[in-house]
Protein backbone atom coordinates (compact mmCIF):
# COMPACT_ATOMS: atom_id res chain seq x y z
CA UNK A 1 0.00 0.00 0.00
CA UNK A 2 1.30 3.16 -0.72
CA UNK A 3 2.97 5.38 2.16
CA UNK A 4 0.35 7.97 1.93
CA UNK A 5 -2.18 5.44 3.31
CA UNK A 6 -4.70 7.45 5.24
CA UNK A 7 -4.71 7.19 9.19
CA UNK A 8 -8.64 7.08 9.34
CA UNK A 9 -10.63 4.42 8.80
CA UNK A 10 -12.87 4.57 5.58
CA UNK A 11 -9.86 5.78 3.36
CA UNK A 12 -8.09 3.53 5.05
CA UNK A 13 -10.59 0.36 4.59
CA UNK A 14 -10.86 2.05 0.89
CA UNK A 15 -7.16 1.30 0.00
CA UNK A 16 -7.26 -2.48 1.66
CA UNK A 17 -10.26 -3.07 -0.76
CA UNK A 18 -8.03 -1.49 -3.14
CA UNK A 19 -4.60 -2.94 -2.70
CA UNK A 20 -5.62 -6.33 -2.97
CA UNK A 21 -6.04 -5.94 -6.69
CA UNK A 22 -2.31 -4.73 -6.83
CA UNK A 23 0.02 -7.26 -8.28
CA UNK A 24 2.12 -6.75 -5.23
CA UNK A 25 0.24 -5.97 -1.90
CA UNK A 26 1.56 -5.27 1.67
CA UNK A 27 -0.21 -3.30 5.06
CA UNK A 28 2.91 -2.00 6.63
CA UNK A 29 4.97 1.49 6.40
CA UNK A 30 8.14 3.12 7.55
CA UNK A 31 8.99 3.15 11.43
CA UNK A 32 8.61 6.94 11.56
CA UNK A 33 4.89 6.89 9.75
CA UNK A 34 1.46 7.60 11.92
CA UNK A 35 0.79 4.06 12.86
CA UNK A 36 -2.12 2.34 10.67
CA UNK A 37 -2.93 -1.17 11.43
CA UNK A 38 -6.49 -2.46 10.78
CA UNK A 39 -7.60 -2.61 14.68
CA UNK A 40 -6.30 0.80 15.38
CA UNK A 41 -9.59 1.85 13.59
CA UNK A 42 -12.21 0.06 15.49
CA UNK A 43 -14.01 -3.33 14.76
CA UNK A 44 -16.40 -2.39 12.21
CA UNK A 45 -13.25 -1.13 9.86
CA UNK A 46 -10.88 -4.10 11.04
CA UNK A 47 -13.55 -6.60 9.72
CA UNK A 48 -13.79 -5.05 6.63
CA UNK A 49 -10.09 -4.88 6.05
CA UNK A 50 -9.84 -8.58 7.63
CA UNK A 51 -12.43 -9.35 4.47
CA UNK A 52 -10.68 -7.64 1.89
CA UNK A 53 -7.36 -9.65 2.85
CA UNK A 54 -9.28 -12.62 2.84
CA UNK A 55 -10.54 -11.75 -0.79
CA UNK A 56 -6.90 -11.44 -1.93
CA UNK A 57 -6.04 -14.63 -0.65
CA UNK A 58 -9.03 -15.89 -2.56
CA UNK A 59 -8.01 -14.67 -5.83
CA UNK A 60 -4.10 -15.74 -4.97
CA UNK A 61 -4.74 -18.43 -7.96
CA UNK A 62 -6.05 -16.09 -10.28
CA UNK A 63 -3.16 -13.57 -9.68
CA UNK A 64 -0.29 -16.15 -9.62
CA UNK A 65 -1.71 -17.63 -13.14
CA UNK A 66 -1.59 -14.23 -14.52
CA UNK A 67 2.03 -13.49 -12.89
CA UNK A 68 2.76 -17.06 -15.34
CA UNK A 69 1.03 -15.70 -18.20
CA UNK A 70 3.04 -12.06 -17.44
CA UNK A 71 6.24 -14.19 -17.14
CA UNK A 72 5.97 -15.77 -21.02
CA UNK A 73 4.54 -12.78 -22.58
CA UNK A 74 5.07 -9.82 -21.29
CA UNK A 75 0.95 -9.15 -21.10
CA UNK A 76 1.31 -6.88 -17.45
CA UNK A 77 -0.98 -8.07 -14.93
CA UNK A 78 -2.52 -4.27 -14.25
CA UNK A 79 -3.46 -2.65 -17.33
CA UNK A 80 -5.80 0.02 -18.66
CA UNK A 81 -9.19 -0.86 -20.02
CA UNK A 82 -7.97 -0.03 -23.59
CA UNK A 83 -5.12 -2.63 -23.74
CA UNK A 84 -7.84 -5.49 -23.84
CA UNK A 85 -10.13 -3.18 -25.92
CA UNK A 86 -8.07 -1.77 -28.04
CA UNK A 87 -11.10 -1.32 -31.26
CA UNK A 88 -13.17 0.83 -28.19
CA UNK A 89 -11.62 4.30 -28.55
CA UNK A 90 -13.79 5.50 -26.12
CA UNK A 91 -11.70 3.86 -23.45
CA UNK A 92 -8.43 5.88 -24.13
CA UNK A 93 -9.19 8.59 -21.66
CA UNK A 94 -10.41 6.04 -19.16
CA UNK A 95 -7.97 6.70 -16.30
CA UNK A 96 -10.05 5.89 -13.18
CA UNK A 97 -10.28 2.51 -13.84
CA UNK A 98 -8.27 -0.76 -14.58
CA UNK A 99 -8.34 -4.32 -15.72
CA UNK A 100 -6.54 -7.00 -13.35
CA UNK A 101 -6.03 -9.83 -16.08
CA UNK A 102 -8.88 -9.87 -18.78
CA UNK A 103 -11.63 -10.53 -16.29
CA UNK A 104 -11.66 -8.26 -13.23
CA UNK A 105 -12.24 -4.40 -13.74
CA UNK A 106 -11.40 -2.63 -10.71
CA UNK A 107 -12.60 1.07 -9.83
CA UNK A 108 -10.74 2.59 -6.94
CA UNK A 109 -12.55 4.78 -5.03
CA UNK A 110 -10.28 8.01 -4.37
CA UNK A 111 -12.95 10.77 -3.36
CA UNK A 112 -13.69 10.64 0.02
CA UNK A 113 -17.35 10.56 1.41
CA UNK A 114 -18.44 9.26 -2.40
CA UNK A 115 -21.92 8.34 -2.36
CA UNK A 116 -21.55 6.67 -6.02
CA UNK A 117 -19.09 6.39 -8.84
CA UNK A 118 -19.39 6.24 -12.41
CA UNK A 119 -18.03 2.90 -14.08
CA UNK A 120 -17.28 2.54 -17.73
CA UNK A 121 -17.87 -1.09 -18.53
CA UNK A 122 -16.27 -1.66 -22.21
CA UNK A 123 -18.54 -3.09 -24.77
CA UNK A 124 -19.62 -6.85 -26.18
CA UNK A 125 -20.16 -8.61 -23.08
CA UNK A 126 -21.86 -8.90 -19.59
CA UNK A 127 -19.97 -7.51 -16.66
CA UNK A 128 -21.47 -9.39 -13.05
CA UNK A 129 -20.70 -7.21 -9.82
CA UNK A 130 -18.10 -8.97 -7.67
CA UNK A 131 -19.89 -8.27 -4.57
CA UNK A 132 -23.92 -8.90 -5.46
CA UNK A 133 -23.45 -10.90 -8.99
CA UNK A 134 -25.72 -8.28 -11.00
CA UNK A 135 -25.21 -8.47 -14.43
CA UNK A 136 -24.55 -5.38 -16.41
CA UNK A 137 -24.01 -5.13 -20.73
CA UNK A 138 -21.17 -3.07 -21.43
CA UNK A 139 -21.05 0.10 -22.64
CA UNK A 140 -18.50 1.87 -23.57
CA UNK A 141 -20.13 5.21 -24.30
CA UNK A 142 -22.39 5.31 -21.16
CA UNK A 143 -20.97 4.94 -17.77
CA UNK A 144 -22.92 2.72 -15.48
CA UNK A 145 -23.36 5.31 -11.58
CA UNK A 146 -22.35 2.70 -8.73
CA UNK A 147 -23.17 2.57 -5.15
CA UNK A 148 -20.67 3.32 -2.94
CA UNK A 149 -20.39 1.37 0.39
CA UNK A 150 -17.57 0.81 3.03
CA UNK A 151 -17.69 -2.67 2.33
CA UNK A 152 -16.12 -3.15 -0.83
CA UNK A 153 -15.10 -0.94 -3.99
CA UNK A 154 -16.89 -1.56 -7.25
CA UNK A 155 -15.40 -4.47 -8.99
CA UNK A 156 -16.71 -6.32 -11.53
CA UNK A 157 -16.03 -9.82 -13.41
CA UNK A 158 -15.97 -10.29 -16.95
CA UNK A 159 -18.90 -12.71 -18.51
CA UNK A 160 -17.47 -15.54 -20.22
CA UNK A 161 -13.97 -15.75 -18.33
CA UNK A 162 -12.72 -17.94 -15.85
CA UNK A 163 -11.30 -16.84 -12.42
CA UNK A 164 -9.91 -19.64 -10.46
CA UNK A 165 -10.29 -18.87 -6.72
CA UNK A 166 -9.49 -20.41 -3.68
Amino acid sequence: LPACLPTTACPACSWYQLGIYYPFFRGHAHLETQRREPWLFGEDTTRRIREAIRGRYALLPYIYTLFRHTNQTGVPLMRPLWFDFPEQTRLYGVEEEFLLGPAILVKPVVQAGAKSVDVTLPEGGVWYEALGGAAFPGKAGKPLATAVHMDAIPVFYRGGRIVPRR
